[in-house]
């Protein structure tokens, strides 16, 4: 039986632009990917997510410092000049506004100009018109993006200062096929598979020009394996064991796909990528993006002969007109309300921790504290460290606010004091307040259906020529939007450090999080937060999912919430996993990540009471036993 040809090599060096990775590690891989090979090499990179909350669609703040994405756009183009490889990025800047991509264009044109390159570089932007939203919205054309987000109203439209959308892969092929020569595609918000997808699919037309009329499932097939591969190396080498930087994957005509990580230290497992499929997304099974999702429900993860690479087969790409629903966007927005401030420090006298409780109250005004370092029973055996955070609608009231609660905190009496000069240690930084600037908060996640052929059309493109290569000018050609906003302190580099992975303790486990591989939460987008629980032997996965330990009950018990009220949960056996999602709430209220008193944007701190969940005998002696 003939081999499938390969369609194309893609190589992700690190998951974000701009949080740095091993130019080492870049010109190894890219060394060995093009040595002696017609096969078609591209690096891809994403840039942003809402991850970190809604600030940089609100204030027009980018992820990294500029000097950040600088270092690690230039040695980009180190990789794109020398190997002949084109550069495809995504979500530009964070957000992936317009200013965004303006923003970094500026960065890859003062590249240019210091090291006479030419470069290509091709423009796609992803604001949305307000006006058509709002016409949207009259019509009835939106709504919300999960269970948890409030309906969308005109104030909401209103309130933003620009609204993108998550475009799919087709602006970036059309982008391709207008101007096949790039050097570089720098798009705003994207689908984080989009350009892995478009890429690809420049591919497979030239390798098989008559590829689709293999048939539908044929089609899906391959689309399938563009958009899994995609989906797996936007996160670099995270799908590796232990995490890697940087992955590569090889994309085959039949619709397979091999990945692994570029990493020597680490490795891929059919266990660690299956395990992939579960991370920030609200379930594991069915991945919904721009006009389609992604069926991994027959997906099937063979370790290769090498030790270090898995192949993956079977992953379904489905459209939604395929399903008679309309192709939708996701729309992202948000606002500023208010602004914040903070005071820090640490209470040691265990007359005042006592009676924090107490004196902590909550007043008229939106003041409260962040406390570190008592139990779940508010008892503290050490040091207390204390974050007062302050909302207002101006920043000089919010600044006075903790500087009125600093000096409360400080010299307030209280029973029984004995310490009159104060209980509370602080000067951390050597400033008594800190303001943190507005208040941002997600007022926009919804999807918008699109009219025929808007799925390119509303993301206009453009070239942008850098001819520096016969000689460096003293002018610089594209300069105007080159400034950033953010500071310049640049991050340390060199290989992540190799941290092995725990070992489960199955046969002694006493609780849920001794028996388990991987534990953990994380947002899936700003309204939730899942849990992946997964188990590194077959035997154990088995026993734990046949025991009712884990099912949507138990889940809401865990987290105050009410069954109907979980959003998906069950099992997924390819990656012996238990996964659960549930609506994200601050305070006991709902809420979108990264708004007033946020404390864990990620939401990666909320396992613990997972982590905890007590194995009953029975079920701790049947483990014993394996």
């Amino acid at each position: 039986m003939t081999a499938p040809r390969k369609v194309c090599q893609i190589f992700t060096p690190i998951g974000m632009i701009g949080y740095g990775f091993s130019v080492e590690e870049m010109h190894e891989t890219l060394s060995a990917l093009t040595a002696g090979s017609d096969v078609p090499t591209a690096i891809i990179c994403d840039s942003g997510s809402t991850d970190s909350g809604p600030r940089k669609l609100a204030t027009g703040d980018m992820t990294c410092p500029q000097a950040a994405y600088k270092r690690d756009l230039g040695r980009l183009l180190e990789g794109v000049k020398k190997y002949k490889t084109p550069l495809l990025i995504g979500s530009a800047g964070g957000a992936g506004i317009d200013e965004h991509v303006e923003e970094l264009t500026g960065i890859l044109d003062e590249l240019s100009w210091e090291n006479a390159y030419d470069l290509k570089v091709v423009q796609i932007f992803a604001g949305i018109d307000k006006r058509l939203i709002a016409e949207r919205l009259t019509a009835g054309a939106i709504s919300p993006c999960g269970t948890g987000v409030p309906q969308l109203e005109q104030r909401d439209i209103d309130g933003c200062p620009t609204i993108v959308a998550q475009m799919g892969h087709e602006p970036y092929l059309a982008a391709i096929d207008q101007h096949p020569d790039y050097d570089v595609i720098l798009a705003g918000r994207a689908y984080d598979p989009s350009p892995y997808v478009a890429f690809a699919n420049e591919c497979i037309r030239k390798l098989q020009p008559d590829y689709e009329r293999l048939g539908q499932e044929h089609v899906a097939r391959v689309q399938g394996a563009m958009m899994h591969a995609g989906k797996i190396l936007e996160c670099g080498g995270l799908c590796a064991v232990p995490k890697s930087i940087g992955a590569v994957a090889t994309i085959f005509e039949d619709g397979s796909f091999d990945v692994r990580p570029t990493s020597p230290t680490a490795r891929c497992t059919a266990l660690s990528v299956a395990a992939h499929s579960l991370y920030e997304k609200s379930r594991p099974d069915l991945l919904f993006g721009p006009g389609r999702y992604l069926d991994v429900t027959q997906t099937t993860f063979v370790d290769n002969s090498d030790g270090v690479s898995v192949h993956v087969s079977g992953s379904v790409f489905r459209t939604s007109a395929g399903g008679g629903k309309p192709y939708q966007v996701k729309l992202e927005g948000a606002r500023n309300k208010g602004y914040r401030a903070i005071y820090t420090g640490f209470i040691r006298d265990h007359l005042v921790k006592s009676q924090m409780k107490a004196s902590l109250a909550e007043g008229t005004w939106d003041l409260d504290w962040h406390i570190y370092g008592r139990d779940s029973n508010g008892n503290a055996s050490g040091d207390v460290y204390l974050v007062g955070e302050s909302r207002a609608q101006t920043q000089e009231l919010a600044r006075g606010i903790v500087a009125a609660a600093r000096t409360w905190t400080i010299h307030a009496s209280y029973p029984g004091q004995k310490a009159t000069s104060g209980s509370f240690g602080f000067g951390v930084g050597g400033v008594n307040e800190i303001d943190t600037g507005p208040c941002s908060e997600f007022c926009v996640y919804h999807l918008m259906d699109l009219e025929p052929e808007e799925d390119v059309s509303l993301f206009p493109f453009k070239l942008v020529e850098m001819k520096y290569g016969d000689n460096i000018p003293k002018w610089r050609g594209y300069t105007e939007n080159s400034t950033s906003k953010n500071g310049s302190t640049t991050r340390s580099n060199g290989k992540m450090p190799s941290v092995p992975t725990p070992e489960s303790r199955w046969q002694d486990a006493k609780t849920l999080g001794e028996a388990a591989k991987v534990l953990r939460s994380k947002n899936a987008g700003p309204y939730e937060i899942t849990f992946d629980i997964m188990f590194d032997r077959r035997d154990v996965y088995d026993v734990i999912k046949s025991s009712g330990i884990l099912s949507a009950s138990v889940i809401a018990d865990l987290y105050g919430l009410e069954v109907d009220e979980i959003i998906w949960s069950g099992f997924f056996d390819p990656a012996l996993a238990f996964k659960a999602t549930v609506p994200r709430r601050r305070r006991g209220l709902p809420a979108a990540s990264g708004g007033y008193f946020e404390d864990d944007v990620h939401g990666s701190q909320m396992y613990l009471p997972l982590m905890l969940l007590p194995l009953s005998e029975d079920l701790r002696a049947t483990l014993a036993k394996l």
